[in-house]
């Protein structure tokens, strides 16, 4: 590999003049973190650590959703001093790991340095007390033999680099595996257009029906298809791209190496669906095809030394279906019923599930293109920033501003969706209007943009940088509640009805409360304008609602941090009770001038639109159940607000979640049985929650059912 044959691109990502380790490490974080789009060029340049004069070895540092969880991916530079040392890579892997986990626990070995912050943000725990997984990649230009390439790859991912606080892995990519990502992401890849694969013996094969089969495969030439299509669209159709395992990995690659006679008796095979496929001899040609099961076989058998030659069970699945929508169901049914050999989460199914599909398609005839598979390029020209985005990306600003969830929408994109009631809430129990998610488009990237200004702004103090950096998802939810108490009267009346008890009609709150355009004539075509009319409404949107909301929660526990507030609904909550407060106290109009001309006034006819949606869906999607499966009556439903609130507001104090008080099945638990001795709420309690919070709950059913209470036996 070259730099020079990238002199353009890094020239467009403003790297000409920082050296050949920052130059590298610039490019492949472009390609392999943000899939070469120059819209994402403000957040690639603040992943980069140059800290190269103090004596740190960290080069960048990204959060990817790539892998099966969300991964802290950590760059670093080898240089060989001669020739190419092992060693010499090994202790720079080790150095890299040994700061990475001086950080987690707070040892800041340099202070105020750009990786320490960085790391600090990704690596905080979360609400189970987790701590992200590290990647650490070794990015080098040098060139070694195959065998010689593999064999080092291999040292380098068996080291040991996990502590007790954090889990690191390490992967060394050379110079053809950096041209290798970059390539992938140059142009789409749907699949491959043509390839062919070697056969055992001459028309060997088991034919189903009249068209698809079964056969076997020579493993080197799909060695051969991997070296010319396997970054491109050889496993576009699978469900996810490959996923490190080490035990499997390790078996597959021992059985390729050590037992290649054994590997057909070993191994499920793979699974190929295509438009045609023919027939020649020994030869097996493909058109339009993809790997949709055995991705993993697939990459282990393509970046593995062959000696022998050996064979693999191949399914030659041809498409029934000319029709494009029955076409990608039928690919996606294949996918899905198909992988058995390790378990598949909601989020390696999303990409090829119909309701993705359908949506790309429909984004796409409204001039959006929507990437449901990393590695996806548009074709034709999406110039504005809004004109793109991700399918993970809109589950977050979806969860955030309709559901008002922006914790969790930031947190953790990854866990969020494979939740199947969350992606059920967000893509299949709603429908929105391009007008709608055209208006929320604008909205979040004119946050983004407004939080990279604020990033780079020297006079703001640490706070305000902080929470324009980690609030967005805070900010979107806000506008969110304010809109829907705007728009939809049925939403407002709820909340007038709690009060300042959020928790009341939490609840409520997971639905649309309307579904149309938000933004004014002025605004619908000229992004740039609401840009530049947006920003002060930022302001007073961080200035007066988020930020004292933060610093009040601050001064009960100073540790508290923008990074992690805003991983919780918690400090959210608040600012709902907040704007409750406002309301009630100077009016149902008060925010009405202060989003200053921002968003549409709204008129009867939307009124009653919001009004008619918000109805059906809480009447269509909101029946609660008690434990024993029996519809939930009014006055249950009352009491389990009742202790909804108790909940979120002992969390609130001792600043924990409100699922460690007591969960959701423990809730409906106590609705259900409605326990009225200490015996009783001892069998539902777990024993901690019991001593914390037992008697409280007593006093709460107890003042519901309006009696006194049993005396204990």
């Amino acid at each position: 590999m070259n730099l020079k044959d990238y002199a353009k691109t890094i020239g467009d990502l403003g790297a000409t003049n920082k050296g050949v380790p920052l130059q590298l490490t610039t490019l492949m974080a472009f390609y392999d973190i943000y899939g070469g789009d120059l819209n994402q060029i403000d957040d690639l340049n603040d992943g980069i650590a140059n800290d190269l004069g103090r004596g740190i070895p960290v080069l960048g540092v990204f959060l990817s959703t790539a892998y099966e969880e969300d991964t802290v991916v950590v760059y670093t530079y080898y240089e060989p001093s001669s020739g190419f040392s092992i060693q010499e890579v090994e202790k720079r892997v080790k150095d890299v790991a040994t700061f990475v986990s001086n950080v987690v626990v707070g040892r800041f070995t340099i202070g105020n340095s750009n990786a320490e912050s960085l790391l600090q943000e990704y690596l905080s725990k979360d609400d189970e007390d987790n701590v992200r997984p590290v990647l650490i990649k070794v990015l080098t230009l040098s060139d070694l033999p195959e065998v010689e390439a593999y064999d080092a790859k291999g040292r380098i991912g068996s080291m040991n680099l996990s502590s007790r606080s954090v889990h690191v892995e390490a992967e060394l990519d050379f110079g053809v595996d950096i041209a290798k990502t970059i390539e992938s992401n140059l142009a789409p890849y749907e699949n491959v257009p043509a390839g062919e694969l070697r056969l055992d013996r001459p028309n060997n094969v088991l034919r189903f029906e009249d068209k698809s089969f079964v056969c076997n495969v020579s493993a080197k030439s799909l060695k051969d298809l991997w070296d010319k299509e396997g970054n491109k669209g050889l496993l576009a159709m699978n469900l996810r791209y490959y996923i490190k395992n080490a035990s499997i990995d390790g078996n597959v690659e021992r059985s390729i190496r050590e037992n290649p006679g054994d590997f057909w008796y070993f191994n499920n095979g793979i699974i190929i669906v295509c438009d045609s496929a023919s027939l020649e001899g020994g030869v097996l040609r493909l058109k339009n095809f993809s790997v949709v099961n055995g991705g993993q076989t697939t990459r282990m058998i393509g970046t593995t030394p062959i000696g022998q030659d050996f064979f693999v069970l191949a399914k030659i699945v041809i498409n029934r279906f000319e029709d494009q929508e029955k076409k990608a169901l039928f690919v996606s049914q294949v996918a899905e019923y198909s992988n058995t050999q390790k378990p598949i989460k909601a989020k390696d199914l999303i990409a090829n599930r119909p309701e993705q599909r359908l949506l790309k398609s429909a984004l796409l005839k409204e001039g959006v293109f929507l990437e449901i598979k990393r590695g996806e390029k548009p074709i034709g020209s999406f110039s504005e920033p809004w004109q793109k985005m991700k399918n993970q990306e809109l589950a977050q600003i979806l969860y955030a501003f309709v559901f008002l969830h922006p914790g969790p929408a930031r947190n953790n994109v990854s866990k969020m969706l494979q939740n199947e009631q969350k992606y059920e809430l967000i893509f299949r129990k709603h429908e929105y209007s391009f007008p709608f998610l055209k208006s929320l488009l604008f909205l979040f990237k004119a946050l983004e943009s407004y939080k990279r200004k604020a990033g780079k702004d020297e006079e703001a103090d640490a706070t305000s940088r902080g929470l324009a950096k980690n609030g967005v998802f805070y900010a979107l939810a806000t506008i969110g509640y304010l809109l829907k108490r705007r728009y939809c009267p049925a939403f407002a009346d709820n909340c007038r009805k709690s009060g300042s008890n959020a928790s009341f009609y939490k609840e409520a709150t997971e639905e649309q409360a309307f579904d149309f355009g938000f933004l004014p004539p002025l605004y619908e075509n000229n992004f740039k304008l609401f840009l530049k009319d947006s920003f002060r409404f930022f302001d007073y949107l961080f200035g007066t609602l988020i930020r004292p909301t933060f610093e009040s929660q601050k001064e009960d526990n100073a540790s508290t941090t923008p990074a992690n507030w805003t991983k919780s609904d918690t400090g959210f909550t608040k600012i709902e009770r907040q704007i409750e407060t406002n309301i009630a106290s100077l009016g149902e109009t008060f925010f009405d001038q202060k989003l200053f001309g921002l968003f549409l006034a709204p008129n009867d006819k939307m009124r009653d639109s919001a009004d008619d949606l918000y109805r059906n869906l809480r009447e269509g999607n909101k029946v609660f159940k008690t434990s024993r499966g029996t519809p939930m009556s009014e006055d249950d439903g009352q009491l389990r607000n009742a202790l909804l609130i108790f909940r979120e507001d002992y969390a609130n104090k001792r600043h924990i979640a409100p699922n460690r008080v007591f969960t959701e099945a423990v809730l409906n638990k106590l609705v259900a049985e409605k326990p009225v001795t200490n015996d009783e709420i001892r069998s539902i309690l777990p024993p901690t929650s019991y001593f914390y919070v037992g008697p409280q709950i007593l006093k709460i059913i107890q003042d519901f059912l309006q009696g006194p209470l049993p005396e204990e036996k």
